[in-house]
């Protein structure tokens, strides 16, 4: 069975501490994503985008008992929401280039199906920090040294 998993993105998980959110805010604040900003799929995502288990999935999450429904698609690093009247929209998105690949998939999957997809305005962007870059908040507890 196919899915859309085309790579996993850790989440950030830095202290926010007044510095972080300011900087966060600005640079989140900058840019909105709109359908024309997605990047146009290879034919493979494309394929796999239009795979029947894909599109069987969208109906499905789009379908009106499922109103305020949210999925969080860790894989693609979205989150998205039905809103009803067949309409889905992200609400949330990593910074990251596969992500705008991963969200260009899933909208053509719902498109597909003839479900409106939006990103925009109520799409938050959140910068994208690779787990290498991220200072540990925790210090991890001595256990049993074993010899």
């Amino acid at each position: 069975m196919a899915k859309l998993a085309i790579f996993s993105l850790p989440v950030n998980t830095q202290e926010n501490t007044p510095e972080t959110a300011q900087k966060r805010d600005a640079v989140s604040s900058k840019e909105t994503w709109t359908v024309k900003s997605l990047p146009t799929l290879s034919d493979a995502d494309r394929v796999l985008s239009l795979e029947f288990e894909n599109r069987q999935w969208a109906l499905n999450f789009a379908n009106p008992a499922n109103v305020g429904k949210i999925n969080t698609m860790t894989s693609q690093g979205i989150i998205i929401q039905n809103v009803g009247s067949y309409s889905v929209r992200c609400i949330f998105a990593f910074d990251h280039f596969d992500t705008r690949i991963g969200l260009a998939m899933v909208r053509n999957t719902f498109v597909s199906v003839g479900i409106n997809f939006e990103v925009g305005e109520v799409t938050v962007i959140v910068p994208y920090t690779p787990e290498d870059e991220i200072a540990p908040t925790e210090a991890v507890a001595p256990g049993v040294e074993v010899c």
